[in-house]
């Protein structure tokens, strides 16, 4: 029986849905804790021992690295709650995946994404390929996180406990326009894309068959770091429009190479040596 387990979850879910968190990673997140209970069998999770810990990524040692964090970020997000910090405690640490490839659109492909969308489509890639929002946070706006009498944009965005708010400065007419429009006759309550994760998904995706190049959430997400990038902006102030704790994340997103690499030691020796 796992009664007094399932009060837990219950309860931790319900409070994932108070903070605008997804029904379908909602019920994910009950897949994982339900999972993690069978392996384990304890009742209680604030009883739940290093021991425990290590016999649930046992029991996923054959999976991806990918795989293993995610349990373990979802049970030490739900045990934390619970009151039992096992495994912040343990601090655990995985082997690094070789990295997937990192692409970007051109900026004449941007120009296109940017210049032939409608509608909600409109709103979603503005808000990814200007704003550097992820697919999520475009899912949890709301008419009421943006204020057009401040110019500023509330999101919230990954992280512990539901996730991190953070504001960002609305400072292109265009893109003020395109969300004036999307909360037309909107309540503040509302959400701005009335749209599940599929039916995102299955929009960008006509959309990119149609302009003729592909491209995905991420693809409009990366290309927004990387533009900044290219044009000046400092990597730390990227990190802060992206949401990144920390300029390692936001490295791999630009996409740092030895070309770019080559280009600011030839800058160097002009400095130095050819001066």
């Amino acid at each position: 029986m796992r009664v007094f387990w399932n009060k837990f979850v219950d309860a931790y879910v319900s409070e994932l849905a108070m903070q605008r968190i997804s029904e379908k990673h909602q019920k994910e997140v009950r897949r994982v804790l339900f999972k993690c209970y069978e392996i384990i069998g304890k009742e209680n999770p604030r009883k739940v021992s290093e021991d425990d810990v290590y016999w649930v990524l046992d029991h996923y040692s054959s999976r991806s690295i990918t795989t293993q964090r995610y349990v373990l970020c979802i049970f030490g997000k739900f045990l934390r709650w619970c009151g039992n910090n096992v495994v912040q405690d343990m601090n655990i640490r995985f082997p690094k995946e070789e990295p997937v490839r990192v692409d970007w659109l051109t900026r004449e492909q941007a120009v296109q994404v940017l210049q032939h969308a409608e509608g909600e489509l409109r709103t979603l890639v503005y808000l990814e390929l200007c704003l550097g929002l992820r697919r999520c946070e475009v899912m949890r706006l709301r008419v009421q996180d943006i204020d057009f009498e401040n110019g500023v944009i509330r999101i919230l965005g990954k992280g512990r406990m539901g996730g991190k708010w953070r504001t960002l400065p609305l400072a292109d007419p265009t893109l003020i326009s395109v969300l004036r429009e999307a909360v037309r006759n909107k309540m503040p309550e509302e959400q701005l894309i009335k749209k599940k994760r599929t039916a995102l998904d299955t929009m960008l995706m006509i959309y990119s068959m149609h302009l003729g190049f592909h491209f995905s959430h991420h693809t409009l997400r990366r290309t927004f770091g990387r533009t900044l990038w290219e044009i000046g902006v400092p990597v730390e102030t990227i990190a802060k429009l992206y949401g990144h704790e920390n300029t390692i994340t936001t490295l791999r997103y630009i996409g740092v190479n030895l070309e770019h690499m080559r280009i600011a030691l030839r800058r160097m020796s002009d400095v130095l040596i050819n001066h």
